[in-house]
């Protein structure tokens, strides 16, 4: 996973900014603000929840 240099406080606000730009497949402001941090800070989502496949972002999709 690569470290960004920004500090956290910084990639919140990144995230949020970002949050808003997205499209609401659902409507969950939180859903959408997983997504913008995993795409602010380079990580995969870890799911079970099939509505992230609609997002350009890596996921790996964890069922029971």
């Amino acid at each position: 996973m690569k470290k960004s240099k920004r500090t956290s406080s910084e990639d919140e606000v990144v995230a949020a900014l970002e949050a808003g730009r997205l499209p609401t497949h659902r409507g969950d402001p939180f859903d959408r603000m997983l997504i913008a941090q995993t795409l602010a800070e380079g990580m995969v989502l870890l799911t079970r929840n099939r509505i992230f496949e609609k997002y350009d972002v890596e996921q790996i999709f964890c069922s029971k």
